[in-house]
C-alpha cells in the first residue's frame, strides 16, 4: 500500500493509536445524529499529538473502539505506517466512504 496524502483528510499522526482514533471517529461519524457532536471528521490531525497511552485513554473516554488488525503494518485497521515519510508523523488513515476511497 502506498503512503500518499490521499488519506482521510490528508492527516498524519505520530502514533498508530492516535491514527486509530481518527479512523474510529471517521467511521462512526453520522451528520445530524448524536454521534455528530460538532467534531470535525478531520479529527486530531491538526491538534497536538497524543502519546500511545494518551490516545488509548482518549478513545476510552469517547467510547471509541480501536479496531486492531493483524494484516495492517500498524496493528490497527485502516491505519498505515509510512517509514519513508520525512516527518515525525509517520501514520496515516485510509477508509472507504460509500465504496469510494475517502
Amino acid at each position: 500500500i502506498g503512503c500518499t496524502r490521499t488519506s482521510v483528510h490528508g492527516a498524519t499522526y505520530r502514533t498508530a493509536e492516535h491514527a486509530a482514533i481518527a479512523r474510529a471517529r471517521a467511521v462512526s461519524f453520522q451528520p445530524g445524529t448524536s454521534a455528530d457532536d460538532g467534531r470535525s471528521r478531520a479529527t486530531d490531525g491538526r491538534r497536538a499529538s497524543l502519546s500511545a497511552e494518551e490516545a488509548v485513554e482518549q478513545a476510552r473516554r469517547e467510547g471509541l473502539t480501536l479496531a486492531e488488525s493483524s494484516s495492517s503494518n500498524s496493528g490497527y485497521k485502516n491505519v498505515y505506517y509510512c517509514p519513508n515519510r520525512n516527518s515525525s508523523k509517520k501514520y496515516t488513515v485510509k477508509v472507504r466512504d460509500g465504496g469510494k476511497q475517502a
